[in-house]
């Protein structure tokens, strides 16, 4: 097995989590990796923790960089990556023991542009939970890429995080667009949703391999605010106008999972203060055609309310759903 991997690890004051996350990756049984820390400008002791795990460990370098946020820091990740594959890590979560090996192997099978891989959520209190994307190897292995799309298309989630995806790199070195947008919140979307469209090929691995951490104070996921929506917003928009100019399959993919992120728009729209509402109410309104692409009772029932009861209303009770979950 020849298959080589990078992991570009964004490091942002998380002196805390640094270690596990670190360890979970240096232990693994699989000797073809090479480990890319980004301190992103931290103010904490995360550089030097980087620092000693480079002195310590050839497979790891260390780049040191002003703040940029997680979008920059993972693009110079990527241009100090040398290997075949690519897999992002966020430091405040971690790997399972020796997935690594058996992901490489799914890799060397297949040669698939694209891996997708497995997640879990871990809880403060050691609990986990599955994700639940729904995805199998029967929806992707050994198919085109619109036979692919079209049952990615139908997945109860959208695969949208980086972090549950091995790349090729030679994706990145042909195509330049796949840099991770600077300064954007929700960026997985955008990205995930340009890396499908270019990708030919793709597989899967069945075995758990990332663990997300759960309501970290301060991580972004736990901070809403008119960014979060601005942001969902731009994307809702870019991606709808691209649509009109894809291949039939690679648009039923974008809509519908357009469609599964406007709920979650609606919800950070709802926790927002009615002025800053006010600002974002008509676009936000003019999307609700997207609850009419995905089937499903979720959806009918938040069309419903949307019409009967209206999208503040609406988008209400959605962010106190999302805050209670």
């Amino acid at each position: 097995m020849d298959i080589s991997i990078s992991i570009i690890i964004p490091v942002y004051n998380v002196e805390k989590y640094l270690e596990e996350c670190v360890d979970s990756i240096i232990s693994q049984d699989f000797e073809n990796k090479e480990i890319i820390l980004v301190n992103d400008g931290s103010t904490d002791n995360s550089p030097a923790i980087c620092d000693e795990y480079a002195k310590k460990h050839d497979c790891i370098r260390v780049v040191h960089k002003e703040n940029g946020g997680l979008s920059d820091a993972r693009n110079a990740g990527l241009k100090e990556a040398k290997n075949q594959y690519i897999l992002f890590v966020d430091s405040d979560d971690y790997i399972a023991k020796n997935s690594l090996k058996a992901i490489a192997r799914v890799a060397d099978s297949s040669r698939a542009d694209v891996i997708l891989l497995e997640a879990k959520k871990f809880f403060p209190d050691g609990t986990s939970i599955g994700i639940g994307d729904g995805i199998t190897a029967d929806k992707v292995r050994n198919l085109s890429c619109d036979e692919a799309l079209s049952n990615l298309s139908e997945a109860p989630k959208f695969p949208a995080s980086a972090c549950t995806k091995l790349i090729k790199r030679e994706l990145f070195l042909k195509n330049e667009n796949l840099l991770f947008k600077k300064g954007l919140l929700s960026e997985d979307i955008d990205w995930s949703l340009k890396l499908f469209c270019i990708a030919d090929t793709f597989d899967y691995c069945d075995i758990d391999y990332y663990y997300y951490r759960q309501n970290r104070q301060g991580s972004i996921t736990n901070t809403l605010g008119s960014k979060n929506i601005s942001d969902f917003l731009y994307i809702l928009k870019k991606w709808s106008e691209i649509s009109k100019q894809l291949s039939p399959s690679q648009k039923k993919f974008v809509l519908s999972n357009l469609s599964y992120e406007y709920p979650i728009a609606l919800a950070c729209y709802g926790g927002l203060e009615k002025k800053e509402k006010q600002a974002f109410y008509e676009t936000i309104k003019s999307f609700r055609w997207l609850l009419k692409v995905r089937k499903g009772t979720r959806y009918l029932i938040l069309n419903i309310l949307t019409k009967l009861f209206g999208i503040n209303f609406t988008s209400g009770l959605l962010n106190i759903y999302l805050r209670i979950r």
